[in-house]
Parts: structure tokens; sequence; C-alpha cells
């Protein structure tokens, strides 16, 4: 309740949720409002929750991280799985909307569509002690839309923004600071400051970018190419930059 500003916000807010496990068709706004029953009711509240209130959904997300901490059991190290994914939508004014491959699409044909690119953190929580299936419980969702690409007849200037921007705001950077944002929520709470943190990702988040801006006490399990080249840090004073060769 303390992300909004009134009581009757909350309740709105509160009560669309609830229709969310409910709705039958597609979560729509309208659909969830005719669940609630509210089909006859003036929509401009609800809608202005969406449009022109402002409130911030990550500390929403902190409630869920804080009792997924107390379900853990003691010194466990909290499982995550993080990823992108896409919405998809139809509407040519929608913020951050783009054409996007299809991770459907056969091999052989790349297929597209306009979505809306979200980052997403799920914590994995056993359903029984010892080795077995978990649940993912969503403790992120955060909207990560690409650089505006530039037009080809715009001047060389805005090229060079646009590749400046593309180096400090990608999938990677904001991966980063996704995991360095919830790596301080664990420390700041009383469930999370002495446990570990590991991190489940993709092979694209396994880079340099990633590896070496993680926080203390974060483990990150990426998956690799398979003809992955692996060395040692050199010896000091070593003129080489490299150690010995690793196997896998």
């Amino acid at each position: 309740m303390d992300v909004f500003c009134q009581t009757r916000t909350w309740k709105r807010a509160w009560r669309l949720a609830l229709t969310q496990l409910l709705c039958l068709g597609r979560h729509t706004l309208t659909n969830l409002l005719c669940t609630a029953g509210r089909q006859s009711v003036d929509w401009s509240a609800d809608y202005r929750l969406f449009s022109e209130d402002h409130w911030d959904p990550r500390p929403l997300f902190g409630v869920v991280l804080k009792n997924v901490l107390r379900q853990l059991p003691a010194e466990a190290p909290l499982v995550l799985a993080m990823d992108d994914t896409q919405l998809k939508k139809t509407g040519t004014h929608v913020p951050g909307a783009s054409h996007r491959r299809d991770p459907l699409s056969p091999k052989f044909h790349c297929n597209l569509i306009r979505a809306q690119r979200f980052l997403q953190a799920s914590a994995v929580l056993r359903t029984a002690a010892g080795p077995g299936p978990g649940r993912c419980v969503p403790v992120a969702y955060e909207h990560a839309p690409s650089v505006p690409r530039p037009a080809k007849s715009d001047p060389p200037e805005k090229w060079t923004e646009y590749r400046r921007c593309r180096k400090q705001d990608n999938l990677s950077t904001r991966g980063l600071e996704l995991i360095r944002r919830l790596r301080g929520e664990m420390d700041r709470s009383g469930e999370g400051a002495g446990r570990g943190l590991v991190v489940a990702v993709d092979g694209s988040y396994a880079n340099g970018t990633v590896l070496r801006g993680l926080p203390p006490r974060v483990t990150l399990i990426g998956r690799v190419r398979k003809d992955l080249a692996l060395f040692a840090p050199a010896e000091a004073g070593a003129k080489k930059r490299y150690g010995p060769a690793l196997r896998l």
C-alpha cells in the first residue's frame, strides 16, 4: 500500500490484480473490468491508474522478494532465473514497441512480430526438501526497450550518438543493473543479508560486461559455446595477457 498515494488507488490496483487470476479471456483492461463486474461503472479512473498515476512497480515486487526469502531454509542461497521476454502488441503508438524476431519461428524462416521487450527475474522455490522440481516466483519485471535506431538520412552525429547509447543501454547492462539492485535489496532486508545469490542466465548474458561488474556474493551460471577457450590469469609481472589454457 505504500506504493500508492491514496487508499482508493490501492484498492483499484488490488482489485485489478485479483481479476488477473480469474479472467478467462484476453487479459486486457476491458476484460478485467468485466470480470470484476464493473462493466456498467465509469472506466476512466481504472484507465488513469496506468496512464496518469505515478507509481513505481518495483516496490510491489519488493514485497514478493521479502516473502520469498522467508520461505527459504536458513542460510540457503536465493536462486534466480533471469531472461528477457516479449509481449506482442498491435498498436503503433505503444511505448517501446518495435519489430523483433519471433523466438517461436522456425530456424529456416525468421518471423518478425511487433512487441515490447521486458527483463524478468524469478526466484526458484523448492516444493520439497532435496533435489526435485521447483516453482518460479517473479520478483522483477522491467521494461527494456531497444535504443531507437536513426534513419539512414540522419546526420553522422546521430549515428555516433546511437552507437554510444547502444553500448551503455542494452540487455547486458540492464541485466547487470537488475542483479545489483536485487543484491542491494537482499542486503537491506533482514531475511537476505547473509544469503548468497545465484543467478542462472542465458548465453547472451555470459559476457565480460556482466561478469566483470558482478557485486560480491553473487554467483552467475550461464550457458557458453562448446568451442569456448578459457585461460587462467597471467602471472604477476608477466608480459603475456593470459595464463595456461584451462580444460572444460
